[in-house]
């Protein structure tokens, strides 16, 4: 037999991508302080000059393009004699009058009118031309919400609050502790669930109470081991030692146990510790972690800590088909709240660029997501962790439980490559339950992109920029925040008060990620309860900022404080008085002026732009009719205008009949109008702009758009009739009454429609290069056609597919193209593993079986032509540490078996099988448009309990043969 050896040469594979939670601090999602550097000037003095300087630009825009696009209406080459593109307004409701009665009554024997409708016909509409805009003023300025995601989640701070539960509390008691996933003796998953905290800086962390005060001491479950890493960076970890189990039931204090028999513990040097359970009994739960230093300070309360981390939605392991929803060993359960609020987010270290479907390159496949089945999740994507666009969605489906599938796009079709570092994901709708337990992005190079990537959130609840309705139940879990008492145990720290006050709970403490001036806080929390708020610059050094008093009314309930422009960067809150079970907080917001934000009305405006400091807000602006009496002469062709009348009457016998009749019509008629505008100018237009730190441009405008909101008067370029008889045309003495009428209200809609949609059309960023914006233009033919504050960064090279690493391969499918549920495949080969595998402990994820690139894509198919991969397959009975033995589960059809096996007396090498039964398998394109070779991919992943992914993956010629695919023909 001959085998087939696919391209490349038989290699170790090495490491994929390490299961190593990242440490994910609480600042901006990016790299992008959002405050303002040093010497940003306030909006009130850069804002006007750029609008100031935009009007002459627009006026001349408007000049030059109007004659092109918008003047004749709809466009066409009146030079070229081409036949204008009419447009067409019918069912244009009329009400019922005294008039239309009348002709009922005479018409219809007595009726009287029922309805009315117009129908218009025109084109050629002229004269929106000769417009001109001036006056363009800043008339308000936005404050920025600076609280909002300041912190990437999920919220730990529970373990650095200084709160100890009661010795023997319940441990899954959430006003205290964090309940982990529990996964016993399974390292990938423990390290996933870890609870991190950042110290802020590198100290030199106490080991034992003879050096120094105390070594590091938790409150947790008391039948439990955890196991304390530590870590200079966050990405390389050190273990330090193991909290015992011990004690009663419920949450217990203990400290580390000893290292080296007869040594007290060492102190060590750390910035971020981490703990996780790696033992014990059904719950792992963790309410404190207190931490020394070397001169006996407590440095670890008040410090940021996120965890348990939603590791599982890029573990790439898929569960079966249908599995419970809640099942924390492969999903992330959400709060039942839609909306971004409640998103899980995926960081995918730098920009990458990313498969939108499966046709693209060498993609096998666009963004997938498994998750509960009922359920609308969207999918949104960003460079900077800030704005975010939305890729499309993925729909509910059909069956109960996880269920996996691909992107809808926004217009209903597939979704477009795009390039991106982060993505989330959120449910919009759907069932009773929100939960995600994997989503699988690949580059376009086919290779896979979010596999072991740094996941987080949800955010917490108090800054995920969206408070409760007011009077929603202090105890609501979607929106409350319940500060556990300090006085519950005496070994507790309460905060120390700024204003001297008593403290009754732990601190909620916010670091807003820079230093702001803050115009007003806005807090909701229980009505019935008292609170205080410090502020630092420091994190060192408190000071009072103001109190929060009872307010009347019921529940979760709103109170602004006032901040007469303190610079602020983080803030403390805690409860001074009230029932001291429900000291609850729902939200905390931070407003300023100052503050390198999105764009209010457009988070992608300001994207790529490279802004210090950011500026939104509205302006008001006039627009000018071209006329000396203030009005805009308009032409047009009147083709066609009818008005049509139903009537009913009812007879003697109590019988009622309706019919329908034209009562006016008009056709083939050349107009003139004059129109006139609204009273006033326009007002609350939303435009965005932003400061540069260096270059030649100091400040750009990225933003300017009219409401499109028909409601919107006062935003929008409104033009009306100037009177009832202000429409003239030819022969009128013949046209009817009401044509006339009906045919100026549509001249005057289409003209206020036209022209707003081509002011705001000359200023869309997103039609750049064609846009004025961002403005002003480029000062030098170097410079790009648009403008942009300078940056030394540059696009990602394009990504290139990593090496196929299997060797040997051979595969035969049947029945291909044949009747459904009826084909075989079997594949096989040799890889290569750099560090020993146990395989009764690893799981199989297959993403290809035969996959058609830039064809077909995967031709192995389930029933009802439903996606078969990606499909992960758990170790059955009878495996061994060095036997893989894996099945879909009796019943499943396709039935898929595989085995993986290392090669006796050759270390590192790896055979597999797997086999398919009852598969539909489509054919290949290329062999239907003739071809005897179809190049076809297989893929999977092997991933261990501890240490790193194995991906397994290979292009290879199979050859067509009727309904035979195989490797070789010499079989």
């Amino acid at each position: 037999m001959r085998a087939y050896i696919v391209r490349g040469s038989l290699t170790t594979i090495a490491a994929v991508v390490a299961f190593i939670p990242m440490c994910v601090t609480g600042q901006s999602l990016s790299g992008i302080p959002l405050s303002c550097v040093a010497g940003s000037p306030p909006g009130n003095q850069l804002v006007p000059g750029l609008l100031s300087s935009l009007e002459p630009n627009l006026n001349g825009a408007w000049a030059a393009q109007a004659p092109k696009k918008i003047d004749p209406y709809p466009w066409y080459d009146t030079a070229a004699g081409a036949t204008p593109v009419d447009l067409v307004q019918n069912d244009i409701p009329i009400a019922c009058n005294s008039s239309l009665n009348q002709y009922c009554s005479f018409y219809y024997s007595g009726g009287s009118c029922l309805n009315a409708h117009g129908d218009v016909t025109l084109n050629a509409l002229t004269g929106l031309k000769a417009l001109r805009f001036s006056s363009l003023t800043a008339s308000s300025f936005n404050l920025k919400d600076v609280a909002a995601h300041s912190d990437r989640g999920p919220d730990a701070s529970k373990i650095t609050d200084g709160v100890l539960a009661p010795e023997g509390h319940p441990s899954t008691d959430p006003a205290y502790a964090i309940v982990l996933t529990h996964s016993p003796n399974d390292l990938r998953v423990a390290q996933g669930t870890a609870l991190v905290i950042d110290l802020g800086k590198s100290y030199s962390v106490c080991g034992n109470g003879f050096d120094c005060k105390s070594g590091p001491m938790i409150q947790a479950d008391n039948d439990d081991n955890y196991q304390l890493d530590y870590s200079l960076d966050g990405v390389n970890w050190t273990k330090y030692g193991v909290f015992p189990s011990c004690c009663s039931d419920g949450l217990h204090t203990r400290g580390i146990s000893t290292i080296t028999s007869g040594v007290h513990n060492p102190s060590f040097q750390a910035q971020y510790v981490r703990v996780y359970g790696i033992s014990g009994g059904a719950t792992y739960a963790v309410s404190e972690l207190q931490l020394w230093d070397t001169g006996s300070n407590l440095i670890s309360v008040g410090k940021h800590a996120v965890g348990p981390r939603p590791y599982q939605i890029t573990d790439g392991v898929f569960a079966p088909e249908g599995h419970s929803s809640t099942d924390t060993q492969y999903a992330v359960v959400l709060r039942h709240l839609t909306g971004p609020a409640a998103a899980l987010a995926i960081d995918l270290g730098e920009v990458k660029s990313l498969c939108g479907n499966g046709r693209e390159a060498a993609c096998t496949s666009g963004p997938i997501i498994q998750a509960d089945n009922d359920d609308v999740y969207q999918l949104d994507y960003s460079s900077d962790g800030m704005s975010w666009i939305e890729l499309g969605q993925f729909p509910s489906v059909s069956g109960s439980g996880l269920r996996t599938r691909g992107i809808v796009s926004p217009s209903g079709g597939s979704a477009e490559a795009f390039k991106a570092r982060y993505v989330r994901v959120f449910a919009v709708s759907g069932g009773n339950t929100f939960a995600v337990s994997e989503v699988q992005l690949e580059d376009t190079a086919g290779n896979p992109a979010s596999l072991g990537a740094a996941t987080y959130g949800p955010e917490p609840v108090v800054i995920d920029g969206e408070l409760a309705p007011d009077g929603t139940d202090y105890n609501d879990g979607n929106f409350a925040n319940i500060l556990p008492s300090c006085q519950a145990n005496a070994s507790s720290i309460c905060p120390p008060s700024a204003a001297s006050s008593s403290a009754q709970t732990a601190a909620l403490q916010i670091d807003l990620g820079g230093t702001f001036p803050i115009d007003h806080l806005v807090v909701q929390a229980d009505q019935a309860h008292e609170f205080e708020i410090d502020a630092s610059t420091d994190d060192q050094n408190w000071s009072f900022f103001s109190g929060v008093p009872e307010v009347s009314g019921h529940g979760l309930q709103q109170r602004t404080i006032g901040g007469s422009g303190r610079s602020v960067r983080y803030l403390r809150l805690f409860g001074l008085s009230g029932a001291s079970d429900s000291y609850s907080v729902s939200g905390v917001q931070a407003f300023t002026a100052q503050a390198n934000t999105p764009c209010t009305y457009d988070s992608g405006a300001n994207a790529g732009e490279n802004f210090a400091c950011g500026y939104d807000g509205a302006f008001a602006m006039d627009f000018v009719a071209p006329a000396s009496n203030g009005t805009v002469p308009i032409g047009f062709n009147l083709k066609s205008a009818t008005i049509r009348v139903e009537c009913e009457r009812t007879d003697q016998y109590g019988v009622t009949t309706t019919d329908s009749f034209t009562v006016s019509d008009a056709s083939g008629r050349t107009c003139t109008d004059s129109l006139q505008r609204t009273s006033g100018v326009i007002k609350n237009a939303g435009y965005c702009a932003g400061f540069c730190a260096s270059g030649q441009n100091h400040a750009l405008l990225s933003y300017a758009q009219l409401a499109t909101d028909p409601q919107s008067n006062d935003e929008q370029i409104k033009l009306v009739p100037t009177t009832p008889t202000s429409i003239a045309c030819s022969d009128q003495g013949s046209i009817e009454s009401g044509i006339l009428p009906l045919t100026d209200n549509v001249v005057a809609g289409v003209a206020s429609g036209v022209a707003q949609g081509f002011f705001n059309g000359l200023l869309d960023y997103r039609a750049k290069p064609a846009s004025l914006l961002p403005f002003p233009p480029p000062t030098s033919q170097t410079t790009p056609p648009w403008s942009t504050c300078p940056t030394t960064t540059s696009a990602p090279p394009p990504p290139t597919p990593s090496p196929d690493n299997i060797a040997g391969l051979e595969g035969r499918a049947t029945q291909v193209g044949a009747a459904k549920n009826s084909g075989t495949l079997h594949i096989s080969g040799r890889f290569a593993v750099q560090n020993p595998v146990a395989l009764d402990q690893a799981a199989l994820t297959v993403n290809a079986l035969l996959h058609e690139f830039g064809g077909a894509g995967e031709l192995v198919r389930g029933s009802s032509d439903a996606l078969l991969v990606p499909l992960s397959l758990q170790p059955q009975n009878g495996s061994e540490p060095d036997k893989g033995l894996y099945t879909t589960p009796p019943g499943a059809q396709p039935a898929v078996r595989a085995q993986v096996a290392p090669v006796k007396g050759q270390s590192g090498l790896m055979d597999f099988a797997i086999d398919v039964d009852r598969a539909s398998i489509l054919s290949p394109s290329r062999c239907a448009g003739g071809s005897a070779i179809a190049p076809l991919g297989t893929s999977f992943l092997l991933i261990g309990r501890a240490g790193e992914p194995v991906r397994v993956h290979a292009t290879a010629n199979w050859q067509c043969n009727g309904s035979l695919l195989i490797t070789s023909l010499d079989r």
